[in-house]
């Protein structure tokens, strides 16, 4: 959320390089599907304590994990199909994941590779932040970035936000 931070903060012009695809899930539609009804309120409500919680997703084999996944993802692309219809006209690039098993198997394979949407993805859709995808970065100049196609932009600001940390 850097990007959508900066033009909130009225950055004159922010863009976005994406080197590959992502995997984007609308927190509303994640929440409904696939984390509600373990991490909510209405969770608590009946009983599920986030210890339960996290020990029910712990306790699900990950060699069956990914042909669960597999049916949130899918009603996930279709309750959410003029989202992903924006992302990819504004040129995103977005999967669900190798096999269609979405977040919570690409985490545990390599633990990146996701986005859960607050803001930055409806700013790509709307323009507001500029995209530029299946590019990488060949240069950092001074006032702006060389880009592996050979095309420049003009940048005040870089922020590298490509990788992080183990947990």
């Amino acid at each position: 959320d850097i990007c959508a931070d900066l033009v909130q903060k009225g950055a004159a012009q922010v863009a976005m390089v994406q080197r590959a695809p992502s995997i984007v899930a609308r927190t509303e539609t994640l929440m409904d599907l696939a984390w509600g009804p373990l991490y909510s309120e209405q969770a608590l409500a009946r009983g599920i304590s986030t210890q339960i919680a996290d020990l029910t997703v712990a306790s699900i084999p990950f060699k069956v994990l990914p042909e669960l996944q597999k049916p949130l993802y899918a009603e996930m692309r279709r309750r959410d199909a003029e989202f992903y219809a924006g992302l990819e006209r504004a040129g995103f690039l977005h999967d669900f994941g190798e096999d269609g098993s979405g977040i919570h198997c690409l985490y545990l394979r390599r633990g990146a590779g996701y986005y859960i949407e607050t803001s930055a993805s409806r700013m790509i859709v709307e323009g507001r932040i500029k995209l530029r995808s299946g590019v990488g970065v060949q240069a950092v100049r001074e006032r702006s970035v060389l880009l592996s196609d050979g095309s420049e932009l003009a940048a005040d600001l870089v922020v590298f936000a490509t990788v992080y940390g183990s947990m």
